[in-house]
């Protein structure tokens, strides 16, 4: 402590930590996700400071001895902002201080590392089936929200995906809304990653897989990366 949430979004990590009694603050672009994980905290009497700052822009008050960044890696698709971030948050820590994120490696899914090698399956997919109305899991209203997403294009010299995310709103079972909003992924291999994160001045750089204490091997779906200042 204290902790740092890079890509806190509504507080998913966040509020358990604060529950726990860590002294955590969180960063999101998103401003109505981070207005969501205010007002759980004030709910809960949680004292926290949020920042609305995307990872390439950090620059906060104070220092931190561990940054977490939890499934916000590459998102945007901009490896040159993704450096920057990780240079950011080398800034932001208190020497000594760790940064730990994950990495979802590439290889897992047949379908996609296809695309790396330019076959699998044609672009842009197809929309998944919509979901049963039961699972969707419904206010107490009557509102119910279903979100999917497919992949639209996919270029592996960049290593960019572009996938479309769709929102669907529905009032009593009956769609009244629906929203389709763009988004770009740049992938990473881990000798990349690691490259990158010493170029950003980190040091010592830790690998253990799948949210696990065991060392990195084959068949893994999950690098967590620790990297020390």
């Amino acid at each position: 402590q204290p902790v740092l949430d890079v890509g806190c979004g509504s507080g998913r990590l966040l509020i358990p930590w604060l529950r726990a009694g860590v002294d955590a603050d969180g960063c999101d672009v998103a401003g109505d996700m981070l207005d969501q994980c205010q007002r759980r905290a004030d709910d809960e009497g949680l004292s926290t400071h949020l920042y609305r700052q995307a990872m390439h822009e950090i620059e906060l008050p104070r220092l931190y001895r561990t940054i977490v960044m939890c499934g916000v890696l590459g998102l945007g698709g901009d490896r040159h902002r993704d450096l920057e971030g990780f240079r950011r948050c080398h800034q932001q820590l208190e020497p000594g201080g760790v940064l730990v994120l994950d990495l979802h490696l590439p290889w897992v899914s047949e379908t996609d590392w296809a695309r790396w090698r330019g076959g699998g399956e044609p672009l842009p997919e197809d929309w998944p089936p919509p979901a049963d109305p039961k699972d969707r899991g419904a206010f107490d209203d009557g509102t119910q929200f279903e979100m999917c997403a497919r992949t639209v294009a996919f270029d592996p010299i960049t290593q960019i995906s572009r996938l479309e995310m769709r929102v669907r709103h529905f009032v009593d079972g009956n769609e009244v809304a629906k929203e389709i909003h763009p988004i770009l992924i740049r992938s990473y291999l881990p000798a990349e990653l690691l490259g990158m994160l010493h170029e950003a001045g980190f040091g010592d750089i830790e690998m253990q897989a799948d949210y696990t204490d065991a060392l990195p091997a084959p068949g893994n779906e999950v690098y967590v990366l620790t990297a020390t200042r």
